[in-house]
């Protein structure tokens, strides 16, 4: 099966990102999107683009890296791999993670899923050595 072009477009965008990236947001996500993650539910493209850049100012980079797709009937589900380069603290943090995505022409409606506990708790100092204390007893 030959992969939309909105997917296509969809991961170059998302592929490197830095602080002077420019995202055609409005070429991929409908005006009423909905955005959502473990930490965030946002709605409409205006406040997905102030979502995005206050996203990019705070770091030096982030890649994606895809992998395995499943797209049928206006739906995808995309794996990936985020490495983010935070400038302060100055430290690169891997996190997998997958987007499913409702499209049309363009992205009405994203759900990302990721460990935040990998992305935030776990480098608070006190936290962070008992979460991964615990995985550790229970992994």
């Amino acid at each position: 099966m030959e992969e939309p072009q909105l997917i296509g477009r969809f991961k170059r965008v998302f592929a490197r990102l830095a602080p002077d990236s420019v995202m055609p947001l409005a070429e991929l996500y409908a005006d009423g999107v909905v955005f959502e993650d473990p930490l965030h539910q946002i709605t409409g493209l205006p406040a997905l683009t102030a979502y995005f850049s206050r996203l990019n100012a705070r770091i030096e980079s982030a890649e994606f890296a895809f992998g395995t797709q499943v797209v049928a009937d206006g739906e995808a589900a995309l794996t990936w791999t985020m490495t983010v380069r935070t400038r302060r603290p100055r430290q690169t943090i891997v996190v997998p993670g997958v987007s499913v995505i409702r499209f049309g022409d363009k992205v009405t409606h994203q759900r990302d899923y990721f460990d935040v506990g990998a992305m935030l708790y776990e480098r608070l100092p006190v936290l962070g050595w008992m979460l991964r204390r615990l995985k550790r007893l229970v992994g």
